[in-house]
């Protein structure tokens, strides 16, 4: 199995402070970001709120932004799965997560440009 190594390094040269502003910015305006997961040890799909978390503006929710999109792109068996960190009241544990495809389709819808294909 691949170390998802590579590919943090990738989001964090890219998924910078000034970008979860940007999207925070977005989802002030009422825009929508959100990004599926597959929790492993629950066996269900988690979609995430990413505007919800970059308008949080700290440190963690940055990281946490960054595992998400990490995750989302960990294929199952391929690349090792990201491990989220959850609070519930007092208790604190670790999700294991990867690739939001992994029991669900995802449909994509395509819009014809005007006045062609």
């Amino acid at each position: 199995m691949a170390s998802s190594a590579p590919l943090r390094q990738l989001v964090a040269r890219y998924v910078t402070p000034e970008l979860l502003a940007n999207v925070a910015r977005e989802h002030a305006k009422g825009r929508a970001l959100q990004i599926a997961t597959t929790d492993l040890d629950a066996g269900r799909q988690v979609t995430w709120d990413m505007g919800a978390i970059a308008a949080r503006g700290t440190p963690e929710a940055l990281d946490l932004f960054r595992n998400i999109m990490i995750a989302s792109m960990s294929i199952p068996g391929a690349v090792s799965p990201v491990f989220i960190d959850v609070n519930v009241g007092s208790n604190h544990y670790q999700e294991m997560h990867v690739d939001g495809g992994r029991d669900y389709t995802v449909v994509r819808v395509s819009v014809p440009r005007a006045g062609g294909t």
